[in-house]
């Protein structure tokens, strides 16, 4: 407890390791725990003694990082509460955990607050109060047809799009976006619509410009000149985002995420728009002007 006193700490900070979503672990383990969450804060990562976290797709961070942390919240909080029974002379289920105090049920004005519970068990700076892991379950897929369920979870949504198309330049200008979807549990809500806001950006930028030139195996545009890339510029007026919320039983307070699935709509949207714009049906992105352009002349010659 001196080492944290010299630090200005008064409370017991709570930490745990893992990569982004640094928001939305927080809440979980402050909601699970029952202290409140700037209690809380995020440790680096050090990959030279974390495990191997397994492949980045279906929902890795909120769904699946976030039930870790809150399985390991729960274990911490019990923790507290064992310990909190020995100082207290109390019985742990008697007791309860409220914005970082622990009071007795039967006795009030029995409370103990982590500032005096650190200062009795802490002799370092840390101390591990739970620690948990979640493995999710093993692929469920036929090997010789490849069906089956690759993944635990799937996320779900929709999007609309509506496009202003100059089929003179082939210029397509997106004013707007309007997308629904599925993350079981919004555990924060604005970093919800913050992620769908990014998501429908990188499917513009997928559908509308972002493109690979490859010249003999070779990367022909590898730089910012050569590979376009939206800009606050290309952004549409309105993106309307919302958030549809049917819980997933094994994801922490039902969350399942809201990553790849915000992305891939929005390029089909687009293209569709497009579709209903001009009558033509494009098969190849990015759908930059010259492609736009050349195919509405070519549909046009053939009309006559």
């Amino acid at each position: 407890m001196e080492s944290l006193e010299r630090l200005g700490v008064s409370r017991i900070d709570i930490v745990y390791c893992h990569d982004v979503e640094f928001g939305s672990f927080d809440q979980i383990a402050a909601e699970t725990i029952g202290v409140p969450y700037e209690y809380f804060r995020m440790d680096a990562v050090d990959t030279a003694i974390d495990p191997f976290g397994g492949t980045s797709s279906s929902s890795r961070i909120t769904m699946q990082g976030g039930k870790a942390v809150y399985q390991a919240a729960l274990r911490a909080r019990r923790e507290i509460l064992r310990l909190s029974g020995i100082l207290l002379e109390a019985d742990p289920e008697d007791l309860e955990i409220e914005g970082g105090v622990v009071r007795s049920r039967s006795h009030p004005e029995t409370t103990l607050t982590l500032a005096e519970l650190a200062k009795a068990y802490i002799a370092d700076e840390l101390k591990v109060l739970g620690v948990a892991d979640n493995i999710p379950p093993p692929a469920k897929t036929d090997k010789e047809t490849g069906q089956g369920e690759p993944y635990e979870v799937y996320g779900f949504g929709t999007q609309v799009a509506e496009v202003l198309v100059d089929p003179e330049t082939g210029e397509i200008e997106v004013a707007g976006v309007w997308a629904a979807h599925d993350v079981g549990k919004a555990i924060s809500p604005l970093g919800v619509f913050q992620q769908i806001d990014g998501g429908v950006y990188m499917g513009l930028g997928f559908c509308l410009m972002e493109e690979i030139v490859q010249r003999g195996g070779r990367m022909a545009n590898p730089d910012m000149h050569g590979y376009l890339a939206p800009t606050v510029a290309d952004v549409p007026d309105r993106i309307e985002g919302m958030i549809v919320e049917d819980p997933y039983s094994n994801g922490p307070y039902g969350a399942k995420g809201a990553g790849e699935q915000v992305t891939v709509p929005t390029a089909a949207a687009i293209a569709n728009a497009v579709y209903d714009a001009v009558g033509v049906r494009f098969r190849q992105l990015p759908l930059s002007p010259d492609r736009v352009a050349l195919a509405i002349a070519k549909a046009g010659r053939e009309r006559r």
